[in-house]
């Protein structure tokens, strides 16, 4: 089976709502306005994995944010059981988690992010297991695209069996809390009911001895050179999906002449700033075209940071 893989839709979600209950301890109604709400904003990772052939079956469907050092603290704490529910809360009565995007800068070019999974959903395995094989792959591999490069203080997320505690407890994660200070008992094992918060920081994921180094690259920084605005980095984004221009077209609602223009855009503003990127001395030059276009697509294969949204 091949899979191919999109930014995640409220809708998803929404249609999951079932599935994703043990994440959520919510009003459905409640749920649908922050899944809306949330994955409207910068900064906000979302992945929906599914079959790459008609109907395109979703199998996972996974959001991450960005959360305060207070929340961060207290969760690590164990104030918070279900850590997606807390931030629903807090975005619905307050707004302020997960961070808005002038907040994601200030914490990236000041002391660090914190990450927090609010849910990593295998609709092709029991709820709470942990997918493996081609699925697991590739969300771990856009994961790492998406996410590489921000100035990161520590990761969390929450686990709901024991074999995903023993899969990220081999990349290197540690155990936060069981909540047994909240439950008022310990626990053996995380369940549906009880999860374990799982962490990473910088100095845990250097700890090559526990396992780690698997993460340590997402704590890595990495300059931002190209400093792109948002219209070229979802032109970009796109393409590196290996979308058409027809097919940019259609999902940027854009015309032809308009993705064209796009590009040029793009290349203007790129200009001297990737090493060997053939020059704009010939603008009708289609083969020049291609080969610049396979350049600059290629650089940002290997340089997914230049995605993040911190200078526009």
């Amino acid at each position: 089976m091949l899979y191919t893989h999109r930014p995640a839709k409220a809708a998803d979600f929404i249609q999951a709502s079932e599935q994703l209950a043990p994440w959520y301890r919510l009003p459905k109604e409640d749920l649908a306005t922050a899944w809306t709400g949330i994955l409207s904003r910068e900064g906000v990772w979302s992945l929906v994995i599914e079959e790459a052939e008609s109907p395109h079956r979703p199998v996972s469907l996974s959001l991450s944010v960005f959360v305060s050092d207070r929340l961060a603290d207290r969760m690590e704490l164990g104030k918070y059981p279900h850590v997606g529910s807390a931030i629903v809360s807090r975005f619905l009565t307050k707004g302020d988690e997960p961070l808005p995007l002038e907040r994601i800068r200030a914490a990236h070019w000041g002391d660090g992010l914190n990450l927090v999974s609010m849910h990593t959903l295998g609709l092709d395995v029991p709820i709470g297991g942990a997918s493996t094989g081609l699925i697991g792959e590739m969300r771990a591999r856009v994961c790492g695209e998406a996410l590489q490069g921000y100035n990161l203080r520590r990761c969390l997320r929450e686990v709901y069996s024991p074999q995903a505690l023993a899969s990220f407890q081999s990349g290197g994660w540690r155990i936060r809390t069981d909540y047994s200070e909240f439950y008022g008992t310990p626990a053996d094992a995380p369940s549906l009911d009880r999860p374990f918060l799982m962490g990473i920081n910088r100095t845990e994921a250097e700890d090559a001895h526990f396992g780690g180094a698997r993460m340590a690259s997402m704590f890595h920084r990495y300059p931002i050179r190209l400093s792109l605005r948002r219209v070229h980095r979802e032109l970009l984004a796109s393409a590196l999906e290996g979308l058409t221009d027809a097919e940019l077209s259609a999902r940027l609602s854009l015309s032809p002449s308009a993705i064209k223009k796009r590009w040029a855009s793009v290349y203007e503003h790129v200009e001297g700033l990737i090493p060997g990127l053939p020059p704009l001395s010939d603008r009708n030059d289609k083969t020049r075209g291609a080969e610049r276009r396979r350049h600059v697509l290629n650089y940002l294969r290997e340089h997914p940071e230049e995605f993040r949204p911190l200078s526009d």
